[in-house]
């Protein structure tokens, strides 16, 4: 059955041009955490992910077009309550429940409006574009793959922001000029269980332009423990205070002149070291992450600048660069789907997607250093040598004269655990 489509919550009002001190007598200088509360309320995310999510608000459109992001996951892991929802509070634009079929997201004819045609929630946002379930209509509607791929296709000029006109092929033409970001959010049910499998369906084109990150099961067992905090307080309550203040950073951050000063070169470099670790069923979906990475690079500057890490965001400076590779390093290991994928991440990177249990054993052994296996059954169980072999098997730790050392630890270095080269990572320092 169709799920209804929602349109609420969009503003028609005028985007606004700022000073640097318009900007900063609207919002002030505040703390990342302060930042927080003012985008999410009381809902909370790990760190690296919240800065991604700031990051991808925050960032301007290079080459046309602007930094479009899909959160796909399990289903229950808060994709929805605590990303979507909270930020459409702030940035109120067009929201879409997802459905059967595309109807409703990309433009079409034969509907009620104007000549019979009909926006879409696309085409109708001038900031946000919300999609809830966006892959509902890749698992729940058409089984005929060229179907739905071609159906998909219909997003690449949107996203591009370059339909110019669009015609019914019956005489009916109407003008289309995307100015929307999208923010969507996915479940992988109904068989689809991997970004894999998902541009095995899609077109791949349309998801080269899009930013997709797979929820890691780092992001997942944070999301269940912040929902045991939250419970019992009213879901209005939970969201963040409606003010004009991040929708006037939106617009302010978006505006040409406040574009930063990239080095584009930098960004070239890092996208072809990344695309060899990208599985090969994904290098298509690959294509345009230059573009992306750039665009987090953007943003990464104007956040700093916002929470008063540096002067001129326009100017890109080294820890712009280092936090915009850890949030790309840790985008690209989302889609490594086994062990021996997941070795050609960045060894950070790679933490994040650890079971729960083999986190808890890292972390405690990555906190203490020269940890002992009598230590760590006495912590854990019996069954600790499970999580040894895994964690030793992804080179995350090593062993010394049976201690046990996180590879980051100075001790792993000094005596060469990692043997040299092996076990190293040269795409992104530890």
């Amino acid at each position: 059955a169709n799920l209804e489509v929602v349109f609420v919550h969009h503003v028609e009002e005028e985007k606004r041009e700022f000073t640097k001190q318009e900007i900063r007598d609207v919002v002030g200088t505040p703390s990342l955490e302060e930042l927080k509360k003012m985008v999410f309320g009381k809902y909370k995310h790990p760190e690296w992910l919240t800065k991604l999510l700031l990051v991808d608000l925050f960032s301007g459109p290079i080459d046309g077009y602007p930094l479009h992001l899909c959160i796909a996951g399990p289903p229950k892991t808060g994709k929805t309550k605590s990303i979507i929802d909270p930020i459409w509070a702030v940035v109120p634009d067009v929201k879409h429940n997802g459905q059967s079929t595309f109807k409703g997201i990309v433009p079409s004819f034969g509907g009620s409006g104007i000549d019979g045609f009909n926006e879409g929630a696309l085409l109708k946002a001038d900031r946000m574009c919300y999609l809830d379930e966006f892959l509902t209509p890749v698992v729940t509607g058409s089984k005929n793959n060229s179907e739905i791929s071609n159906q998909f296709g219909k997003f690449n000029s949107i996203l591009d922001w370059n339909m110019g006109e669009i015609s019914s092929g019956k005489g009916g033409i109407s003008a289309a000029n995307p100015t929307m970001q999208l923010l969507a959010c996915t479940n992988f049910q109904h068989g689809l269980s991997d970004i894999v499998q998902a541009a095995g369906k899609l077109n791949n084109a349309t998801m080269s332009r899009i930013l997709w990150y797979v929820q890691n099961q780092e992001n997942i067992d944070f999301i269940h423990r912040e929902t045991k905090n939250i419970m019992g307080i009213p879901l209005d309550e939970r969201l963040p205070e409606q003010t004009e203040s991040i929708m006037n950073l939106y617009d302010f951050f978006k505006m040409k002149e406040n574009f930063c000063k990239i080095n584009m070169d930098w960004v070239f470099k890092k996208y072809s070291e990344y695309e060899e670790i990208v599985p090969d069923a994904l290098k298509d979906v690959y294509s345009r992450y230059d573009h992306h990475l750039a665009c987090i690079v953007d943003g990464a500057s104007k956040l700093r600048w916002l929470i008063g890490e540096k002067e001129d965001f326009k100017i890109v400076d080294e820890k712009d660069y280092a936090l915009a590779e850890e949030l790309f390093s840790i985008i690209i290991s989302s889609w490594a789907t086994d062990d021996e994928a997941m070795k050609a991440m960045p060894k950070r990177a790679r933490v994040k997607h650890l079971g729960s249990n083999e986190r808890n054993v890292y972390e405690h052994i990555s906190e203490y250093g020269g940890s002992q296996l009598d230590e760590l059954k006495a912590a854990f169980d019996e069954f600790i040598h499970v999580s040894l072999e895994k964690l030793q098997a992804l080179e995350l730790i090593y062993v010394y004269d049976g201690k046990y050392y996180a590879f980051w630890h100075t001790f792993v270095k000094e005596k060469q655990l990692e043997a040299g080269e092996i076990g190293q990572n040269n795409i992104s320092q530890w």
